[in-house]
């Protein structure tokens, strides 16, 4: 009964009904209107309703406008060749060709099917055959769309909201282990896999729904979102590096010399993430995580200890390097945290103050390594 629940999400359940909805509105309505074929009014229907109203009409203008070039190639060559079956193949090379030049390439698989039923279906009487299946696609899209936006209307940028909310949840499950994993010096591979495979479907969705965006009402991407996304991008980047950079480090023991500081870190690093990804959910302001800054310069200052101390100097040069890769990186993960909390309220915009002293990261500056943060960092 668990999976069962987990599988019949509520969005499921609503599309599902939609789709019933669609259907049968789109068959009953065929039928009212005297429409030749009903039947392709319902599966057009059926075919293009999505799970957010952008997708919905990306799908129902590709359909829309493969019908009208099949119907088009279709007409043209039967009425010029007959039913010749050599024009079937060269037919059907040219609707692909023909969709590619028009700029509609995804649309030549509908379009394909639509002239390969107008060659061999539309008998002596190409052009109304051809018409009417155009009048049924037609008219089951418009009966797609307005269950689509009447009935649980979807919106492509909710969605986004809440695919990035996931993604950082799943971010903190990722971030959680690996420095447990860390700080142990063990290695749970198999919860590590898990959670990259999460981050990795998750941020496939995103990138769709953005696309999506473009094409929902009002028409037009959003910079904010679409800015949303390229710094939860950047977060994948440092914790896939922080997993490359901590591999092999089973038995290191240079981490403990600030493990009270290290915990304390992670532990409001995956406290920053939950709080963010709950105000993507239902937007609110975040106020600047000044905590995480706070944790980030005590592990910095305790480092400057520790080298003070030329205690690094104890351990392998292979073990600092991973060492210091491990700290570079909680740290940047931090920083694009801050960035994250500054999109979400509109804190990216000229004057606003930052939270991270300049000098925090100046031992990796020496070393080469871009900082990515978005703000102006002053002594």
């Amino acid at each position: 009964m668990r999976i069962l629940k987990q599988q019949l999400s509520a969005a499921t359940v609503k599309i599902a009904f939609k789709a019933g909805v669609a259907a049968l509105l789109a068959y009953l309505g065929a039928q009212g209107l005297g429409l030749r074929s009903p039947l392709w009014a319902t599966i057009s229907a059926v075919i293009v309703m999505q799970a957010n109203l952008g997708s919905s009409f990306g799908a129902s203008w590709q359909r829309l406008v493969g019908t009208a070039v099949g119907v088009l190639v279709g007409i043209v060559l039967v009425s010029l060749g007959g039913h010749n079956i050599l024009l079937l193949g060269a037919g059907t090379t040219l609707t692909v060709l023909l969709c590619a030049v028009l700029g509609v390439y995804e649309s030549f698989r509908i379009a394909t099917v639509t002239f390969v039923l107008v060659a061999l279906l539309g008998g002596t009487e190409p052009w109304s055959f051809g018409l009417h299946r155009f009048l049924d696609v037609a008219f089951g899209l418009l009966v797609a769309l307005g269950v689509t936006v009447g009935l649980w209307p979807p919106r492509a940028r909710r969605d986004l909201r809440h695919t990035l909310a996931a993604l950082l949840e799943a971010d903190a499950r990722l971030y959680q282990r690996l420095v447990e994993n860390y700080l142990s010096a063990s290695n749970d591979s198999g919860s590590v896999l898990e959670a990259r495979g999460a981050i990795k479907a998750s941020l496939a969705t995103a990138r769709t729904l953005v696309g999506d965006i473009g094409r929902e009402p009002p028409a037009a991407e959003d910079p904010a979102l679409t800015s949303l996304l390229v710094v939860v991008e950047r977060l994948q980047e440092d914790l896939f590096t922080l997993d490359r950079g901590i591999a092999d480090s089973t038995g290191d023991g240079l981490q403990n010399h600030l493990r009270t500081e290290l915990e304390n870190l992670a532990q409001i690093t995956v406290t920053t993430f939950t709080t963010l990804a709950a105000a993507l959910r239902e937007p609110q302001a975040v106020a600047h995580p000044a905590q995480l800054s706070q944790a980030v310069q005590a592990v910095d200052e305790r480092f400057g200890e520790l080298r003070r101390a030329r205690v690094p100097s104890q351990y392998s040069a292979d073990e600092l390097l991973r060492f210091t890769s491990f700290l570079f990186s909680v740290q940047q993960v931090a920083l694009e945290l801050d960035n994250l909390a500054a999109e979400i309220t509109g804190l990216t915009s000229a004057g606003q103050p930052g939270g991270w002293p300049a000098r925090l990261l100046r031992p990796y500056r020496s070393a080469g390594v871009p900082l990515r943060s978005g703000r102006t960092h002053e002594n």
